[in-house]
């Protein structure tokens, strides 16, 4: 799904901005539409390409992301779970310590686009991290949760269906 969006995404970025994809293959399946996913993704990208000069670039990427009850110490934000993470990430001014703690709060931070995919993650039951820093850039990471295996949610219908 993200691939089709390229052309969208190359739209929304400044002439000069250097464009990337890392798409993982073998990426598990989540739970997220596809148009949701989308619009998240592209929000993002049209406020990080709005930052961005010339010779910068912005990178969307995935991976595949599980967490235990020790790795999740060392992610702030992370919650227990498999997930399907989705980054934008760009080396643009990145942001100030100051800015960065209010990225979540609506009313005071820059880039509006984080706090609307905070909320839409909320409701799909994944969460969301920003890392940022002055002349370096920010990553935005969407982690949507993974779907359960589809041959067992496949037999589970099955089986509920047989128990009506």
């Amino acid at each position: 799904m993200l691939t089709r969006l390229e052309r969208s995404i190359r739209q929304r970025l400044p002439r000069g901005v250097n464009y990337r994809v890392s798409l993982l293959s073998g990426l598990w399946q989540c739970r997220a539409d596809p148009k949701t996913v989308g619009d998240l993704v592209l929000g993002l990208v049209a406020e990080a390409g709005a930052n961005l000069a010339s010779g910068r670039q912005l990178i969307l990427g995935t991976r595949n992301a599980a967490f235990d009850e020790g790795s999740v110490t060392e992610t702030p934000g992370a919650e227990i779970g498999e997930f399907v993470r989705v980054t934008v990430r760009d080396s643009g001014p990145g942001l100030s310590d100051e800015a960065l703690d209010q990225v979540f709060e609506p009313g005071m931070t820059a880039r509006h686009a984080i706090p609307h995919a905070a909320e839409a993650m909320r409701r799909l039951g994944g969460f969301i991290r920003v890392e940022s820093a002055e002349s370096v850039g920010t990553a935005v990471h969407l982690y949507f949760p993974r779907l359960a295996d589809p041959a067992l949610v496949a037999t589970d219908d099955k089986a509920a269906a047989a128990a009506e």
